[in-house]
This record gives structure tokens, C-alpha cells and sequence, in this order.
């Protein structure tokens, strides 16, 4: 799985911590400009104003929507 694949397309997240987050990707980090060292997404949800950001350890499994 590498995170860059899923930029500016719209997913649906499992995270370690039993979320479920479908959204947009709109950014994506690559591990060397993080101060996790690891790559990174920002997930626009859908029907909400806030930016979510995911670490890829944090990730359970990750896949594309087709709308």
C-alpha cells in the first residue's frame, strides 16, 4: 500500500483506533518531510469542515471509491 497512490481520490479508511473515515485525499507526505518518519495523508471527510491527518501505521486498510 503506498499512501501517494490514493492522492486526490476519494477512500474509505480503517484506523487502529476503529475509525472509519471516507473522504477525499487532498494532501499526501511523504516520510522524509515528516516528524513521524513515516508518510502521511490529510482526509477531507465527507459533510464536514474539518481535515483529518493519518500516519500509515495508523492505518488498517485503505481503499479507493468509485463514485
Amino acid at each position: 500500500m503506498k499512501l501517494s497512490d490514493f492522492f486526490e481520490k476519494h477512500v474509505r479508511v480503517f484506523t487502529c483506533n476503529s475509525l472509519i473515515i471516507i473522504g477525499e485525499v487532498i494532501d499526501y507526505y511523504p516520510a522524509i518531510g515528516t516528524e513521524s518518519g513515516e508518510d502521511e495523508i490529510d482526509i477531507f471527510p465527507n459533510g464536514t469542515n474539518h481535515i483529518i491527518r493519518v500516519k500509515e501505521s495508523e492505518i488498517l486498510s485503505i481503499e479507493e471509491l468509485f463514485l
